[in-house]
């Protein structure tokens, strides 16, 4: 399901077996990241500058292990709901997920939803990237939504409500 190229682990894969690691002979075997193995289905991966990479798991949620070997669980208990399909950090260092419940962003304190549960718009979010204009596109099952990232932060924020957003849509 996902690919990343990791100084250190080399090319990593999250599959429906879990975290696997392609080894010298061109094969998949399970992986072990600053001491963890996952054997749950990994859906996406990123990697941060400083190496701490973030996984999004079928059961757990979204599992953020830094090289230092400590971890962190980012799921139901935090407000994360449905499955995790996305990660990514956008250029000014905010950490957003998607899931098959929408979008959420990450802050040090707390998962804010910003999708479907803020109103925005009702759909899983499967992709995210971001563009030179500071707009978030996400992939979803019924298309492309294009949402410029400081709209997101306010609505994050409380500073605006979700009806007010302007979310571009390119149907399928």
């Amino acid at each position: 399901y996902a690919l990343a190229d990791v100084d250190g682990f080399g090319v990593l894969a999250g599959t429906p077996q879990g975290l696997m690691r392609v080894n010298a002979g061109g094969e998949l075997e399970p992986a072990t990241v600053y001491g963890t193995r996952v054997a749950e289905t990994v859906h996406a991966l990123m990697r941060d500058a400083d190496g701490t990479l973030w996984i999004c798991c079928e059961q757990v949620g979204v599992l953020r292990i830094s090289p230092d070997g400590s971890k962190m669980q980012i799921g139901v208990d935090a407000g994360l709901t449905g499955f995790p399909r996305a990660v990514f950090r956008d250029s000014g260092g905010h950490v957003w997920v998607g899931t098959t419940s929408g979008l959420f962003g990450v802050t040090k304190d707390a998962v804010v939803p910003v999708g479907r549960a803020a109103g925005v718009f009702d759909d899983a979010v499967l992709q995210i990237a971001e563009d030179s204009m500071g707009r978030l596109w996400l992939g979803t099952q019924s298309g492309l939504r294009c949402v410029p990232i400081d709209e997101l932060l306010k609505l994050m924020r409380g500073d605006l409500e979700g009806s007010l957003i302007g979310v571009r849509s390119l149907r399928w």
